[in-house]
């Protein structure tokens, strides 16, 4: 008959905090982790709680007097009831065997009062690098974005430039065309209106004319 454990994994997609009582958990690179000891003190004899990690490296011990000492404080803390300890902002260095080992209060050490428990830490670090692309491709489009808006706001500012540069040419040489205009009418009117003088002296012709006039009347 073969016998399967069973154990809940936990992914820890929002980035929380990741409680899980199995033998192994998998959590996302940069979020916390809560790896558990024990789930209840046992008779209220609880005396101490050690953490190591591969190999029973030591990273974490705390006593019931409250006494803690962490080889990196900040990244790892355990809880007032020293059931869990908690491991900040994961990253893949920590993946790893993490051993707790729990002893009694007021009873002899020996395999009887000796808690041990050995939980696997893994780290998904694709979740991480997805964030990362996620975010990258959310700035460079932010970034692009801005980028067209200043072009397109430098074409206004051009065109309206140049459409200023038109409008006041269009406004000068129409200028320059009516006063044109109305010097032309000016000198025809001058024109029309001037009295036509001569200072020539009469011709002869013109005096034997009248005179021949002059005698025909005094002749009639």
């Amino acid at each position: 008959m073969s016998m399967f454990t069973v154990c809940f994994i936990s992914l820890g997609i929002f980035g929380g905090i990741t409680e899980c009582l199995c033998e192994s958990i998998l959590v996302n690179e940069g979020s916390s982790a809560l790896l558990s000891c024990i789930n209840k003190p046992i008779n209220g004899k609880l005396v101490t709680v050690r953490w190591g990690k591969d190999d029973r490296i030591f990273i974490a011990q705390k006593n019931v007097s409250r006494v803690e000492h962490y080889v990196m404080e900040g990244k790892y803390s355990i809880d007032d009831e020293m059931k869990y300890l908690k491991i900040d902002n994961i990253e893949p260095s920590d993946q790893g065997e993490y051993t707790c080992t729990a002893e009694i209060d007021g009873e002899e050490l020996d395999k009887s009062n000796i808690l041990q428990h050995t939980i696997t830490l893994q780290v998904n670090t694709s979740h991480q690098v997805e964030r990362g692309n996620a975010t990258n491709g959310g700035e460079k489009e932010t970034r692009g974005s801005f980028e067209w808006y200043i072009i397109i706001v430098v074409i206004i500012i051009v065109a309206l430039i140049i459409i200023f540069i038109v409008l006041t040419v269009v406004l000068i040489r129409r200028r320059k065309a009516t006063q044109r205009v109305r010097r032309r009418s000016s000198r025809k009117t001058d024109q029309i209106y001037k009295p036509v003088t001569s200072n020539q002296p009469p011709s002869k012709r013109g005096r034997k004319a009248r005179n021949k006039d002059a005698r025909e009347g005094y002749a009639v």
